[in-house]
Protein backbone atom coordinates (compact mmCIF):
# COMPACT_ATOMS: atom_id res chain seq x y z
CA UNK A 1 0.00 0.00 0.00
CA UNK A 2 1.21 3.26 -0.72
CA UNK A 3 2.24 5.79 2.11
CA UNK A 4 0.18 8.59 2.48
CA UNK A 5 2.05 11.62 0.92
CA UNK A 6 1.38 15.48 -0.33
CA UNK A 7 0.18 14.35 -3.49
CA UNK A 8 -2.95 13.14 -1.30
CA UNK A 9 -6.28 14.84 -2.95
CA UNK A 10 -7.41 16.19 1.27
CA UNK A 11 -4.12 18.20 1.15
CA UNK A 12 -4.73 19.68 -2.34
CA UNK A 13 -8.20 20.70 -1.07
CA UNK A 14 -6.66 22.14 2.62
CA UNK A 15 -4.43 24.23 0.68
CA UNK A 16 -7.54 25.25 -1.47
CA UNK A 17 -7.62 28.08 -4.32
CA UNK A 18 -4.78 29.66 -3.04
CA UNK A 19 -2.31 27.26 -4.61
CA UNK A 20 -4.65 27.63 -8.02
CA UNK A 21 -1.75 30.12 -8.67
CA UNK A 22 1.31 30.64 -11.14
CA UNK A 23 3.61 28.07 -12.64
CA UNK A 24 6.55 30.05 -14.23
CA UNK A 25 7.24 28.66 -17.88
CA UNK A 26 9.84 28.56 -20.05
CA UNK A 27 13.85 29.72 -18.16
CA UNK A 28 12.29 32.08 -16.13
CA UNK A 29 13.99 30.33 -12.73
CA UNK A 30 14.11 32.84 -9.82
CA UNK A 31 17.71 33.49 -8.50
CA UNK A 32 16.54 34.21 -4.81
CA UNK A 33 14.09 34.32 -2.49
CA UNK A 34 14.55 35.61 1.14
CA UNK A 35 12.23 36.92 4.11
CA UNK A 36 13.85 37.15 7.76
CA UNK A 37 10.56 38.77 8.69
CA UNK A 38 12.32 42.07 9.63
CA UNK A 39 9.62 43.93 7.77
CA UNK A 40 6.56 41.67 7.13
CA UNK A 41 5.43 38.20 6.58
CA UNK A 42 5.61 38.51 2.46
CA UNK A 43 5.43 35.47 -0.06
CA UNK A 44 3.88 33.53 3.15
CA UNK A 45 0.28 32.37 3.41
CA UNK A 46 -1.56 30.35 5.76
CA UNK A 47 -3.46 27.45 4.59
CA UNK A 48 -6.90 27.16 5.87
CA UNK A 49 -7.80 27.56 9.60
CA UNK A 50 -3.67 28.26 10.84
CA UNK A 51 -2.17 31.49 11.07
CA UNK A 52 1.43 33.29 10.56
CA UNK A 53 2.45 36.42 12.68
CA UNK A 54 5.54 38.28 12.64
CA UNK A 55 6.54 38.66 16.03
CA UNK A 56 9.49 40.41 18.05
CA UNK A 57 12.44 38.69 19.84
CA UNK A 58 11.75 38.20 22.82
CA UNK A 59 7.92 37.55 22.39
CA UNK A 60 5.74 34.61 24.53
CA UNK A 61 3.89 32.11 23.60
CA UNK A 62 3.14 29.06 24.82
CA UNK A 63 5.84 27.20 22.77
CA UNK A 64 9.27 28.63 23.23
CA UNK A 65 7.95 31.86 25.44
CA UNK A 66 10.29 34.59 25.66
CA UNK A 67 12.85 32.95 22.54
CA UNK A 68 14.70 35.80 20.61
CA UNK A 69 15.07 35.63 16.55
CA UNK A 70 17.42 33.67 15.05
CA UNK A 71 19.20 36.96 13.51
CA UNK A 72 17.57 40.44 13.48
CA UNK A 73 14.82 41.72 15.57
CA UNK A 74 11.76 39.09 14.61
CA UNK A 75 10.95 36.55 13.83
CA UNK A 76 7.70 34.23 12.90
CA UNK A 77 4.87 32.22 14.50
CA UNK A 78 2.75 29.56 13.17
CA UNK A 79 -0.56 28.75 15.12
CA UNK A 80 -2.16 25.57 15.00
CA UNK A 81 -5.16 24.46 13.03
CA UNK A 82 -8.57 24.76 14.44
CA UNK A 83 -9.84 23.29 11.42
CA UNK A 84 -7.80 20.75 10.91
CA UNK A 85 -8.27 17.76 8.28
CA UNK A 86 -7.74 14.02 8.99
CA UNK A 87 -6.49 11.05 7.19
CA UNK A 88 -6.78 6.90 7.94
CA UNK A 89 -3.95 4.95 8.70
CA UNK A 90 -3.49 1.22 10.73
CA UNK A 91 -4.17 3.66 14.27
CA UNK A 92 -6.93 4.83 13.01
CA UNK A 93 -8.39 8.11 12.49
CA UNK A 94 -5.22 10.64 12.72
CA UNK A 95 -5.57 14.51 12.54
CA UNK A 96 -3.79 16.53 9.61
CA UNK A 97 -2.64 20.35 11.07
CA UNK A 98 -1.86 21.64 7.50
CA UNK A 99 0.36 24.92 8.15
CA UNK A 100 1.67 27.82 6.30
CA UNK A 101 3.54 27.68 3.29
CA UNK A 102 5.72 29.94 0.65
CA UNK A 103 5.84 29.25 -3.09
CA UNK A 104 9.37 31.08 -2.53
CA UNK A 105 8.57 34.13 -4.78
CA UNK A 106 7.08 32.04 -7.84
CA UNK A 107 6.86 28.13 -8.91
CA UNK A 108 9.20 27.20 -11.63
CA UNK A 109 9.15 24.72 -14.69
CA UNK A 110 13.17 24.75 -15.08
CA UNK A 111 15.50 23.15 -13.39
CA UNK A 112 18.74 25.40 -13.07
CA UNK A 113 21.75 23.61 -13.82
CA UNK A 114 24.11 24.13 -11.18
CA UNK A 115 20.64 23.58 -8.64
CA UNK A 116 19.59 25.31 -5.44
CA UNK A 117 18.82 25.38 -2.04
CA UNK A 118 16.09 26.36 0.27
CA UNK A 119 15.98 26.85 3.76
CA UNK A 120 14.39 27.85 7.15
CA UNK A 121 15.41 28.74 10.42
CA UNK A 122 12.79 26.59 13.35
CA UNK A 123 13.59 27.34 17.02
CA UNK A 124 13.78 23.43 18.80
CA UNK A 125 12.76 23.96 22.48
CA UNK A 126 13.87 20.54 23.75
CA UNK A 127 12.60 21.27 27.44
CA UNK A 128 8.80 21.56 25.83
CA UNK A 129 9.48 18.30 24.02
CA UNK A 130 9.96 16.31 27.07
CA UNK A 131 6.95 17.63 28.50
CA UNK A 132 4.71 16.88 24.77
CA UNK A 133 6.17 13.87 24.09
CA UNK A 134 4.94 12.96 19.95
CA UNK A 135 4.09 16.42 19.24
CA UNK A 136 5.30 17.04 15.28
CA UNK A 137 5.83 18.87 12.49
CA UNK A 138 6.70 18.36 8.94
CA UNK A 139 8.46 20.97 6.64
CA UNK A 140 8.56 19.79 3.36
CA UNK A 141 10.21 21.32 0.42
CA UNK A 142 8.69 20.83 -3.07
CA UNK A 143 10.00 20.43 -6.62
CA UNK A 144 7.80 20.30 -10.03
CA UNK A 145 8.08 18.31 -13.49
CA UNK A 146 9.49 19.89 -16.21
CA UNK A 147 5.95 20.51 -17.19
CA UNK A 148 5.14 23.16 -13.81
CA UNK A 149 3.03 20.30 -12.19
CA UNK A 150 4.03 18.46 -9.10
CA UNK A 151 6.90 16.20 -8.73
CA UNK A 152 8.11 14.75 -5.27
CA UNK A 153 8.13 16.12 -1.87
CA UNK A 154 11.08 15.97 0.10
CA UNK A 155 10.40 16.47 3.97
CA UNK A 156 11.89 16.76 7.19
CA UNK A 157 9.77 14.39 9.70
CA UNK A 158 9.98 16.02 13.49
CA UNK A 159 8.41 14.73 16.55
CA UNK A 160 9.02 15.71 20.56
CA UNK A 161 10.24 12.68 22.89
CA UNK A 162 12.04 11.70 25.83
CA UNK A 163 15.36 13.51 24.61
CA UNK A 164 13.75 16.49 23.31
CA UNK A 165 13.39 16.00 19.62
CA UNK A 166 13.46 13.00 17.06
CA UNK A 167 14.63 14.01 13.22
CA UNK A 168 14.40 11.91 10.26
CA UNK A 169 13.88 12.34 6.39
CA UNK A 170 11.88 11.05 3.76
CA UNK A 171 8.97 11.97 0.83
CA UNK A 172 6.16 11.30 2.87
CA UNK A 173 4.52 13.32 5.30
CA UNK A 174 1.41 13.50 8.16
CA UNK A 175 0.93 10.86 11.09
CA UNK A 176 -0.52 8.50 8.41
CA UNK A 177 2.25 8.75 6.30
CA UNK A 178 5.37 9.08 8.52
CA UNK A 179 6.65 8.73 11.61
CA UNK A 180 10.28 10.04 12.89
CA UNK A 181 11.08 8.30 15.28
CA UNK A 182 11.05 4.61 12.92
CA UNK A 183 11.65 6.87 10.02
CA UNK A 184 14.69 7.27 8.10
CA UNK A 185 17.86 7.35 10.20
CA UNK A 186 16.52 9.06 12.52
CA UNK A 187 18.51 11.59 14.55
CA UNK A 188 17.92 13.26 18.12
CA UNK A 189 17.95 17.33 19.29
CA UNK A 190 19.05 17.54 23.13
CA UNK A 191 19.81 21.14 23.18
CA UNK A 192 17.41 24.01 22.46
CA UNK A 193 17.98 26.64 19.99
CA UNK A 194 17.76 27.66 16.55
CA UNK A 195 17.80 25.18 13.68
CA UNK A 196 18.12 25.18 10.14
CA UNK A 197 16.45 23.25 8.10
CA UNK A 198 18.29 23.12 4.31
CA UNK A 199 17.37 21.15 1.19
CA UNK A 200 20.06 21.59 -1.75
CA UNK A 201 18.89 20.38 -5.17
CA UNK A 202 21.68 19.26 -7.75
CA UNK A 203 21.97 17.08 -10.70
CA UNK A 204 24.03 13.99 -10.25
CA UNK A 205 24.86 11.89 -12.99
CA UNK A 206 21.81 13.03 -14.77
CA UNK A 207 19.34 12.82 -12.01
CA UNK A 208 17.94 14.66 -9.12
CA UNK A 209 19.68 14.44 -5.93
CA UNK A 210 18.45 15.93 -2.70
CA UNK A 211 20.35 16.25 0.11
CA UNK A 212 18.47 17.21 3.25
CA UNK A 213 20.46 18.67 6.40
CA UNK A 214 19.79 19.40 9.85
CA UNK A 215 22.27 22.25 11.36
CA UNK A 216 22.76 23.71 14.49
CA UNK A 217 22.68 27.45 13.71
CA UNK A 218 24.82 28.59 16.53
CA UNK A 219 28.10 26.05 15.46
CA UNK A 220 27.18 25.66 11.67
CA UNK A 221 27.42 22.08 12.56
CA UNK A 222 25.28 19.61 11.01
CA UNK A 223 23.09 17.15 13.14
CA UNK A 224 21.87 14.63 10.35
CA UNK A 225 22.48 14.59 7.05
CA UNK A 226 20.17 12.41 4.52
CA UNK A 227 20.55 12.13 1.02
CA UNK A 228 17.34 11.00 -1.64
CA UNK A 229 17.17 10.59 -5.14
CA UNK A 230 14.87 8.54 -7.31
CA UNK A 231 16.13 6.69 -10.28
CA UNK A 232 12.92 7.56 -12.41
CA UNK A 233 13.91 11.61 -11.75
CA UNK A 234 15.64 12.11 -14.87
CA UNK A 235 17.18 15.54 -14.94
CA UNK A 236 15.67 16.38 -18.11
CA UNK A 237 12.01 15.72 -16.72
CA UNK A 238 12.35 18.02 -13.69
CA UNK A 239 11.39 21.36 -13.21
CA UNK A 240 12.05 24.01 -10.27
CA UNK A 241 11.04 24.65 -6.87
CA UNK A 242 7.35 24.33 -5.76
CA UNK A 243 6.42 24.93 -1.99
CA UNK A 244 8.02 25.19 1.41
CA UNK A 245 5.53 24.02 3.44
CA UNK A 246 4.76 23.08 7.08
CA UNK A 247 1.91 20.08 5.96
CA UNK A 248 1.67 19.22 9.35
CA UNK A 249 1.96 21.74 12.24
CA UNK A 250 0.69 20.60 15.99
CA UNK A 251 2.78 22.92 17.76
CA UNK A 252 0.70 26.45 18.79
CA UNK A 253 3.23 29.23 18.07
CA UNK A 254 6.02 27.09 16.25
CA UNK A 255 8.83 29.92 15.93
CA UNK A 256 10.22 29.59 12.70
CA UNK A 257 12.70 32.54 10.95
CA UNK A 258 14.96 33.07 7.43
CA UNK A 259 13.05 31.66 4.86
CA UNK A 260 15.48 31.58 1.68
CA UNK A 261 15.85 29.92 -1.28
CA UNK A 262 19.03 30.59 -3.24
CA UNK A 263 20.17 29.50 -6.76
CA UNK A 264 23.79 27.68 -6.64
CA UNK A 265 26.85 28.88 -7.71
CA UNK A 266 28.62 27.20 -10.79
CA UNK A 267 31.51 25.30 -10.46
CA UNK A 268 33.91 26.67 -12.97
CA UNK A 269 36.17 24.18 -14.50
CA UNK A 270 38.98 25.01 -16.84
CA UNK A 271 38.06 24.02 -20.09
CA UNK A 272 41.92 23.90 -22.22
CA UNK A 273 40.38 26.02 -24.23
CA UNK A 274 43.47 29.15 -24.33
CA UNK A 275 42.44 32.82 -25.05
CA UNK A 276 44.48 36.10 -23.98
CA UNK A 277 46.81 33.59 -21.98
CA UNK A 278 43.91 32.26 -19.61
CA UNK A 279 42.73 28.66 -19.70
CA UNK A 280 38.96 29.26 -19.67
CA UNK A 281 36.89 28.19 -17.22
CA UNK A 282 32.84 26.82 -17.87
CA UNK A 283 29.66 26.72 -15.77
CA UNK A 284 29.14 23.71 -17.86
CA UNK A 285 31.39 20.99 -20.15
CA UNK A 286 29.43 18.89 -22.52
CA UNK A 287 26.14 17.41 -22.45
CA UNK A 288 22.95 19.52 -22.76
CA UNK A 289 21.28 22.86 -21.63
CA UNK A 290 18.32 22.87 -21.07
CA UNK A 291 17.41 25.11 -18.02
CA UNK A 292 19.07 28.14 -16.41
CA UNK A 293 22.54 28.52 -16.44
CA UNK A 294 24.31 31.09 -14.51
CA UNK A 295 27.22 31.34 -15.48
CA UNK A 296 28.30 34.86 -13.24
CA UNK A 297 31.91 33.66 -12.19
CA UNK A 298 33.26 31.63 -15.21
CA UNK A 299 34.52 32.90 -18.43
CA UNK A 300 32.24 30.63 -20.63
CA UNK A 301 28.74 29.24 -19.92
CA UNK A 302 28.14 25.55 -21.81
CA UNK A 303 31.47 24.62 -23.70
CA UNK A 304 31.20 22.32 -26.14
CA UNK A 305 28.02 20.94 -25.12
CA UNK A 306 25.85 18.44 -27.16
CA UNK A 307 22.88 20.46 -27.80
CA UNK A 308 20.98 23.24 -26.19
CA UNK A 309 17.26 23.92 -25.83
CA UNK A 310 15.11 26.32 -24.10
CA UNK A 311 17.77 27.45 -21.50
CA UNK A 312 18.76 30.71 -20.68
CA UNK A 313 22.37 31.16 -20.29
CA UNK A 314 23.96 34.36 -19.11
CA UNK A 315 26.60 36.28 -16.43
CA UNK A 316 30.00 34.51 -18.32
CA UNK A 317 32.53 37.21 -19.42
CA UNK A 318 34.29 35.46 -22.40
CA UNK A 319 31.77 33.31 -24.23
CA UNK A 320 28.16 32.17 -23.27
CA UNK A 321 28.30 29.22 -25.70
CA UNK A 322 31.26 27.41 -27.52
CA UNK A 323 31.18 24.72 -29.93
CA UNK A 324 35.39 24.23 -30.82
CA UNK A 325 34.89 21.18 -33.01
CA UNK A 326 32.31 19.27 -32.46
CA UNK A 327 28.19 19.00 -33.99
CA UNK A 328 25.98 21.38 -31.86
CA UNK A 329 22.37 22.30 -32.00
CA UNK A 330 21.54 25.96 -30.18
CA UNK A 331 17.78 26.76 -30.32
CA UNK A 332 14.81 28.45 -28.22
CA UNK A 333 17.48 29.67 -25.78
CA UNK A 334 18.16 33.24 -24.43
CA UNK A 335 21.69 34.22 -24.26
CA UNK A 336 22.13 37.57 -22.32
CA UNK A 337 24.82 39.34 -19.78
CA UNK A 338 27.45 37.94 -21.67
CA UNK A 339 30.85 40.17 -21.15
CA UNK A 340 32.27 41.86 -18.11
CA UNK A 341 30.35 44.51 -15.71
CA UNK A 342 29.79 46.55 -16.63
CA UNK A 343 30.48 45.56 -20.21
CA UNK A 344 33.79 47.30 -21.42
CA UNK A 345 36.03 47.30 -24.29
CA UNK A 346 37.82 44.47 -23.80
CA UNK A 347 37.61 42.61 -27.40
CA UNK A 348 36.24 39.64 -25.99
CA UNK A 349 31.91 38.67 -24.46
CA UNK A 350 30.36 36.86 -27.47
CA UNK A 351 27.16 35.08 -27.26
CA UNK A 352 27.37 32.18 -29.57
CA UNK A 353 31.06 31.07 -30.89
CA UNK A 354 31.73 28.23 -33.24
CA UNK A 355 35.43 28.12 -34.28
CA UNK A 356 37.40 25.16 -36.05
CA UNK A 357 36.57 22.74 -39.10
CA UNK A 358 34.81 20.42 -36.99
CA UNK A 359 32.11 22.69 -36.25
CA UNK A 360 28.66 23.00 -36.92
CA UNK A 361 25.53 22.78 -36.93
CA UNK A 362 21.98 24.79 -36.40
CA UNK A 363 21.41 27.87 -34.75
CA UNK A 364 17.81 28.91 -34.48
CA UNK A 365 15.10 31.12 -32.85
CA UNK A 366 17.57 31.91 -30.29
CA UNK A 367 17.11 35.71 -28.32
CA UNK A 368 21.10 36.83 -28.24
CA UNK A 369 21.28 40.74 -26.22
CA UNK A 370 24.01 41.92 -23.73
CA UNK A 371 26.88 41.00 -25.34
CA UNK A 372 30.23 42.55 -25.30
CA UNK A 373 31.54 42.00 -28.66
CA UNK A 374 29.64 39.82 -31.08
CA UNK A 375 25.95 38.47 -30.53
CA UNK A 376 26.94 35.26 -32.92
CA UNK A 377 30.57 34.26 -34.54
CA UNK A 378 31.25 31.46 -37.00
CA UNK A 379 34.91 31.35 -37.46
CA UNK A 380 38.04 29.28 -38.61
CA UNK A 381 36.47 26.85 -41.10
CA UNK A 382 33.11 26.46 -38.72
CA UNK A 383 30.16 25.72 -40.77
CA UNK A 384 26.30 27.22 -39.40
CA UNK A 385 22.71 27.42 -40.20
CA UNK A 386 21.72 30.46 -38.27
CA UNK A 387 17.70 30.87 -38.69
CA UNK A 388 15.26 32.81 -37.15
CA UNK A 389 17.41 34.54 -34.75
CA UNK A 390 17.09 37.98 -32.98
CA UNK A 391 20.04 39.56 -31.76
CA UNK A 392 20.23 43.21 -30.26
CA UNK A 393 23.48 45.36 -29.55
CA UNK A 394 23.36 47.91 -27.42
CA UNK A 395 22.67 50.66 -29.34
CA UNK A 396 25.02 54.09 -30.14
CA UNK A 397 28.23 53.28 -27.67
CA UNK A 398 31.73 54.16 -27.66
CA UNK A 399 33.67 51.90 -26.13
CA UNK A 400 33.51 49.11 -28.29
CA UNK A 401 32.59 48.40 -31.97
CA UNK A 402 29.92 45.42 -31.70
CA UNK A 403 28.89 43.36 -34.50
CA UNK A 404 25.64 41.26 -34.77
CA UNK A 405 26.64 38.32 -36.41
CA UNK A 406 30.16 37.47 -37.71
CA UNK A 407 31.22 35.04 -40.34
CA UNK A 408 34.80 35.12 -40.82
CA UNK A 409 38.31 33.48 -41.83
CA UNK A 410 37.14 30.43 -43.73
CA UNK A 411 33.55 29.91 -42.01
CA UNK A 412 30.53 29.31 -44.21
CA UNK A 413 27.27 29.92 -43.05
CA UNK A 414 23.57 30.25 -44.15
CA UNK A 415 21.35 33.02 -42.87
CA UNK A 416 17.33 33.31 -42.93
CA UNK A 417 14.75 34.81 -40.81
CA UNK A 418 17.20 36.70 -38.52
CA UNK A 419 16.65 40.01 -36.85
CA UNK A 420 19.97 42.04 -36.25
CA UNK A 421 19.82 45.66 -34.93
CA UNK A 422 21.51 48.30 -32.57
CA UNK A 423 24.80 47.53 -33.30
CA UNK A 424 25.98 51.21 -33.59
CA UNK A 425 29.47 52.34 -32.88
CA UNK A 426 29.47 56.24 -32.41
CA UNK A 427 33.53 57.15 -32.96
CA UNK A 428 33.33 57.57 -36.33
CA UNK A 429 37.00 55.93 -37.37
CA UNK A 430 35.79 52.05 -36.89
CA UNK A 431 32.36 50.75 -37.93
CA UNK A 432 30.10 48.54 -36.29
CA UNK A 433 28.13 45.76 -37.94
CA UNK A 434 24.91 44.02 -38.05
CA UNK A 435 26.46 41.13 -40.23
CA UNK A 436 30.27 41.00 -40.31
CA UNK A 437 31.96 38.56 -43.68
CA UNK A 438 34.90 39.09 -42.91
CA UNK A 439 37.42 36.77 -45.46
CA UNK A 440 34.61 34.33 -45.19
CA UNK A 441 34.12 31.32 -47.81
CA UNK A 442 30.68 31.45 -48.37
CA UNK A 443 28.10 33.49 -46.89
CA UNK A 444 24.13 33.08 -48.79
CA UNK A 445 20.20 32.85 -48.22
CA UNK A 446 17.84 31.50 -49.98
CA UNK A 447 14.13 31.05 -49.72
CA UNK A 448 11.64 30.76 -52.75
CA UNK A 449 14.77 31.39 -54.79
CA UNK A 450 15.60 34.31 -53.80
CA UNK A 451 18.96 34.39 -52.81
CA UNK A 452 19.70 38.18 -51.14
CA UNK A 453 20.97 38.16 -47.51
CA UNK A 454 19.30 41.52 -46.44
CA UNK A 455 15.56 40.18 -48.76
CA UNK A 456 15.97 36.98 -46.21
CA UNK A 457 17.02 38.69 -43.33
CA UNK A 458 15.80 42.01 -40.93
CA UNK A 459 18.90 44.35 -40.53
CA UNK A 460 18.16 47.47 -39.16
CA UNK A 461 19.63 50.47 -36.93
CA UNK A 462 22.87 49.12 -36.93
CA UNK A 463 25.50 51.66 -37.97
CA UNK A 464 26.31 49.44 -41.13
CA UNK A 465 23.64 46.39 -41.93
CA UNK A 466 25.72 44.54 -43.39
CA UNK A 467 29.89 45.13 -43.73
CA UNK A 468 31.26 42.61 -46.96
CA UNK A 469 35.08 41.93 -46.45
CA UNK A 470 35.39 38.78 -48.33
CA UNK A 471 33.44 35.97 -49.89
CA UNK A 472 29.85 37.02 -49.04
CA UNK A 473 27.98 34.14 -51.34
CA UNK A 474 24.86 34.56 -52.42
CA UNK A 475 25.11 38.28 -51.31
CA UNK A 476 24.17 41.24 -53.54
CA UNK A 477 25.79 44.82 -52.10
CA UNK A 478 23.19 46.85 -54.68
CA UNK A 479 20.31 45.14 -52.65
Amino acid sequence: MRHFSLSRLSVILALGAALLMLTATGAQAATSFTNGFETDTTGWMPTSGDSITRVPSGDASTYASGVDAATGSYFARLGKNTAPSSCVNGGGTQPIDSGAFTRFGGYESTFPTAGYSTSVDVYLDAPYGTANPDTRFDWSSAINKSDGTFLRDYVFNVATDATGFVIAAGNNSTRCGANPATGNDPVHVTASGWYTFKHTFTNQGGVLSVSLQLINKSTGAPVGTWVLSNPSDAIGTVGGHRYGWFVQNEFDGLAIDNSTLNGLAPTCTPTGFVRDGINLTAAQIGGTVTGTLDATGCNIGAYNPTSVTGATIFGANYFGIVDNGIVTDVSATTIHDIGEVPLNGAQHGVAVYYTGTAASGTISGNSVSKYQKNGITVTNGASAVLQDNTVTGEGGISYIAQNGIQISLGATAKLTGNAVSLNNYTPAKITACGLLIYKADGVSASKNGISYLKNENNFHDNETDICNFGKGGGFDPSN
